[in-house]
């Protein structure tokens, strides 16, 4: 897919009743089409499930054309 990955941070762990729920965030740029498949295509690998799914449009002032980011949240639970 023609995406970009912009940031991906260090998982998040939380424990809560005895199990422990890792959240990871990546942040892609691309198309909007793009950014659907590639995040279906990511979900479909059944390694979590998406708790926030948020898209916002900034504007590239050097190139004066408006970018589409997509910023992803993965869950995953643990023992």
């Amino acid at each position: 897919y023609k995406v970009a990955l912009i940031s991906y941070e260090k998982p998040h762990a939380f424990k809560f009743d005895g199990a422990t729920v890792l959240s990871y965030c990546l942040e892609i740029k691309g198309d909007f089409r793009n950014l659907m498949l590639f995040a279906s295509s990511l979900e479909q690998l059944q390694i979590g499930e998406f708790t926030v799914i948020s898209f916002e449009k900034k504007i590239n002032y050097s190139t004066r054309k408006e970018e589409l980011f997509c910023k992803l949240i993965l869950q995953k639970l643990s023992k």
